[in-house]
């Protein structure tokens, strides 16, 4: 059966509730005759004031504001990246005063600060206390800033930004690659001098958090839109419908998805690594480790999850993924999409430049051959064929968008036994993304599947006997690295 492009899942209303086991919540309506609490009347004025904008600024907000309650498509649709920019230097005023002040925080910066709310006209009183009382449980929930490797981490933006100002972790890079510092060393060869050299410690992390803000969140809320040039911070009501938790991007939601699919794909989170054992200073050696990405909900509305970075500071740093915190998709879909596409690019960087050699062949190299050659391959159909090229243009031939595509059909589709992909796509993801041994034996009774399924099993029965005769040295000498015996529970589990 060929990819099916013209009527996508995420489209089937059939599916809009639950995907691959995972409950979503209900779409029911929210109760209209409820009267907006008095701390809530003035809330553009209140966020304007807490931050202490200048009258300049503040006016200028406050036309952008009324400007979009007027004419909200058409603000989205001819909107100048200035414009985000200036929301963006409030939100770094807000979050600068709510970090070192000890007063009481007005409720709308609180509702401004985890989701972009700006004006009580623009949402039903029933909507802001809805969100209100999904605040006080966010900020309840807390996450270790030094979890494990093989722990996910879940972070809301005015959390992960203390983490960054803290120390706890490294600032964001660029559009270009380039981090906070080798900004700062490129400036300071260029002209001689470092503009921030005289700051005092508090200048220095306003810096910081200005670089972070414009890095993360300018270039995650264009990330996280399907159309980037109707990207637009301001919450409303019309990026919701029914129930307010419908939408919302929680951690627990993220954990409930990532462990449905890592029953599935056991080895997400794992990478190839080089490491230099005690045993034998001087001589790398390969290995396989599991290092979880952290997940970064900023306070926008999209539709989809983005990976923001692969790694951070080297192959053993953990990656970024990013998500808004209203998401106009199903939950389900789109991370488990944003789970492929960290997939395909920590394979990518692990191969560097070599990510399309056949010699040695790999995940990238061979879902590359497949679509390079699909056009003259004899094991697909006219219509296995015609929905390649569907899909290359539905995804403009990025391949990783088109593969991530491909995994959560893997994942939430074929792992059940319901056919999605074609046969050279299935074999190419049976062979580097397999099921666990559990969803295996239930897919030995598919009739189609079973052959794939036989396949792996002898692959499997090769890499470990492989493996182990090339970490043998290390047994016979008595002593075994951590990561020798990781990587030998890695292909025996698979």
């Amino acid at each position: 059966m060929g990819i099916q492009v013209e009527t996508v899942p995420e489209k089937d209303p059939e599916k809009t509730k639950t995907w691959g086991g995972i409950q979503m919540g209900g779409v029911g309506g929210i109760q209209e005759d409820v009267a907006l609490p008095d701390e809530f009347q003035g809330s553009l004025a209140q966020i304007l004031n807490y931050a202490g904008m200048s009258t300049s600024t503040a006016a200028e907000i406050q036309k952008r504001v009324r400007t979009f309650k007027e004419h909200p498509g058409l603000v989205r649709k001819e909107h100048k990246p200035e414009e985000i920019q200036t929301f963006i230097e409030l939100y770094s005023a807000c979050y600068a005063k709510y970090r070192s002040d000890i007063a009481p925080i007005p409720k709308p910066v609180l509702l401004f600060l985890y989701f972009f709310y700006m004006d009580e006209s623009l949402l039903s009183p029933a909507r802001i206390v809805q969100l209100y009382g999904t605040l006080e449980k966010i900020r309840n929930y807390t996450q270790d800033p030094y979890p494990s490797d093989h722990k996910l981490a879940v972070y809301f933006l005015p959390e992960w930004l203390g983490l960054i100002l803290s120390g706890q972790k490294t600032p964001s890079r660029n559009h270009l690659a380039q981090s906070y510092e080798q900004v700062r060393a490129s400036i300071l060869r260029k002209t001689g001098t470092d503009e921030y050299a005289g700051d005092s410690g508090i200048e220095d992390l306003l810096h910081l958090l200005d670089w972070e803000l414009s890095n993360l969140l300018f270039n995650g809320l264009i990330g996280v839109s399907s159309n980037p040039n109707l990207a637009y911070p301001i919450l409303s009501e019309d990026q919701m419908y029914g129930e307010t938790d419908a939408f919302l991007v929680t951690h627990e939601k993220i954990n409930a998805v990532v462990d449905h699919v890592r029953k599935i794909d056991k080895h997400l989170f794992y990478r190839q690594i080089s490491f230099e054992p005690e045993q034998t200073p001087g001589k790398p050696e390969l290995a396989m480790k599991e290092i979880c990405p952290d997940c970064i909900i900023l306070p926008v509305f999209g539709n989809r999850g983005v990976l923001w970075q692969e790694i951070t500071s080297g192959l053993v740093s953990r990656g970024r993924l990013v998500f808004p915190q209203i998401l106009n998709e199903n939950m389900t879909l789109a991370i488990t999409r944003t789970l492929g596409e960290f997939k395909w690019e920590i394979e990518r960087t692990v191969r560097g430049r070599k990510w399309k050699d056949s010699a040695p062949p790999s995940l990238t190299s061979e879902y590359y051959l497949y679509l390079e050659n699909y056009r003259k391959s004899p094991a697909l159909t006219p219509d296995a064929k015609k929905s390649i090229d569907q899909q290359l243009v539905k995804y403009r031939k990025n391949l990783k968008d088109m593969f991530a595509s491909d995994y959560s059909y893997w994942i939430l589709f074929e792992s059940s036994g319901k056919l999605r992909l074609n046969r050279v796509a299935r074999d190419v993801l049976n062979r580097y993304v397999p099921f666990s041994p559990q969803v295996r034996n239930e897919l030995q009774k598919h009739p189609i599947l079973k052959e794939s399924m036989n396949s792996f099993e002898s692959r499997k029965r090769r890499l470990v006997s492989g493996i182990k005769k090339r970490y043998n040295p290390y047994f016979q000498a008595g002593s075994v690295p951590v990561e020798v015996l990781e990587t030998i529970r890695f292909f025996e589990e698979m």
